[in-house]
This record gives structure tokens, sequence and C-alpha cells, in this order.
């Protein structure tokens, strides 16, 4: 267990998300065990200064290749190294049974972070796991859910598509709990109705016709790990502002997705 990050800044955002994965053993576990070795960068140095001190021969035409045994076999990125020491620094201030907390400028100066600038916590988080290059972890957050579109005419015409998300994002304007934004989301879908000319066209020169378009959240397309963003922010055309949402949202300790997730 961490004691936890210091607020640098506005860094309160990534301290959120930082602190909520390495609370998540497996989170922890992936970054923790990735081997301590170059960057991509430093590797490409390596290469470089391994051809300017191979030997020249004018007499001979065929170019001088580097084995696969003489170039590094592993390649860490810099926001995987630089995230694995934030979490060891994260450790070592309670192995040192200190009650102070870590403080995370190293990371956020290694990886071009501005303290002072407050950023959005979700954006930040699907920006740094595909900078980490990390399949492993990667996976533990990515899931898959289905859009579809279905006419309504019975000739049984439909388009479904694979969506890949890190995160699922519920609006909060009409509900108050996480279950009913999920089925606002995932549950009863839109109509297309060609009457109010919004009809779905099955085909590039087909007519339209009425449709049901919606999403569906598919059992097996679930993650280990399933991160839900609230939209608390809403924008209003007319007056060209945004207002945060600060109404009260209710979630449960133990979610049971089985009403709305499709087998």
């Amino acid at each position: 267990v961490s004691n936890g990050l210091r607020n640098v800044g506005n860094t309160c955002y990534m301290n959120a998300q930082i602190q909520c994965a390495f609370h998540i053993p497996a989170v922890r576990d992936i970054v923790l065990s990735s081997p301590p070795t170059t960057t991509t960068q430093q590797q490409q140095q390596q290469q470089q200064q391994q051809q300017q001190t191979l030997p020249s021969d004018d007499n001979n035409d065929d170019e001088i290749e580097i084995s696969q045994e003489q170039q590094p076999q592993h390649v860490t990125t810099e926001a995987l190294l630089s995230l694995k020491e934030l979490f060891e620094g994260m450790v070592q201030t309670v192995e040192e049974n200190s009650f102070s907390v870590y403080k995370p400028l190293s990371f956020c100066k290694r990886l071009g972070i501005e303290p002072m600038i407050q950023q959005d916590s979700q954006e930040f988080w699907k920006l740094l796991l595909p900078a980490v290059e990390s399949e492993k972890l990667s996976d533990l957050y990515k899931g898959v859910y289905e859009d579809y579109i279905s006419a309504l005419d019975g000739s049984g015409r439909e388009r479904r598509r694979d969506d890949v998300f890190l995160d699922l994002s519920l609006d909060v304007t009409s509900s108050s709990t996480l279950l009913d934004s999920l089925k606002e989301s995932f549950g009863e879908p839109e109509l297309l109705s060609n009457a109010e000319g919004n009809g779905w066209r099955p085909e590039k020169g087909a007519d339209k016709v009425d449709a049901h378009k919606g999403l569906s959240l598919v059992a097996k397309g679930l993650p280990p790990i399933l991160q839900f963003h609230l939209k608390r922010f809403n924008y209003d055309w007319q007056t060209d502002t945004t207002t945060k949402l600060n109404k009260r949202f209710t979630f449960p300790k133990s979610l049971d997705l089985a009403p709305i997730c499709i087998d």
C-alpha cells in the first residue's frame, strides 16, 4: 500500500488516476516487473555508435549489418520507465515507514507534463496507455462494445460494428445512478424514423427505412478493469458556455451488468 502522491500545482487529475491504477494488483505487478532496459531513443543511439566503430573496408562494397545478437532485445518506452519509477517511489515511502507522500516531479518532467495546467483525468490516461506500449497493461482496460443499426421493415438488413474502448463515457444529465446511466446508453435503441426525415439507407441507392440504432454491451467484450467516465460538463450551444453538473450520482459497491449485457 502506498501513501499516495503529492499534488504539485494542478496535478490532482493525474494523481487520482495513477493512485487508482497503483492500487490494482494486476496493474502494479505489470508496471513494477517491466524490464529495466533501454528506451527506443537510447537503442537508436547505441546502434549509431556501433555502426561508427565498425571497421570499414574500401574494397568491400557489401553493407555491414549489425546482428540481432548485438542489438538490445527489449525496448521499454520512456512512458513505461517513468511510470515504473513513479510506482517504485510510491512503494519506497511505505518501506521507509514514512508518512510523507511521493512527489511526481520527475514523472511530469520526463513526459513533458506541465504541473500548473489542469487537464482531464480520462484524457491523460487514454494518452498515457498507448505511450506505455505495454500490451499486457492495455489489455486490462481494453474492451469492446457493439454499434448497430437494424432495419425495421422485416428485411433483416443491419450493420454491426465492434468499437474498442478504454473506458465507458456515461451521460449524467438525466440519470442519477450508474445503473440507470448504463441502461440509457446501452438499453433502448434510438428510432430512426423515415417519416421524420432521419431514416436509414441500408445501401447506396436504396430507399430509406425505419431502423433502430444503438449500442450493445457484450459480456465477452468486457475488460478485466472496467472504468467509467462521467460526463459532468454540459455545453450550451445557445449561450456558448460550459457548465459543470454537480448533481448527486450514486454507484453500488458491487455492479451486476447482467441486465444490460448481451451474451
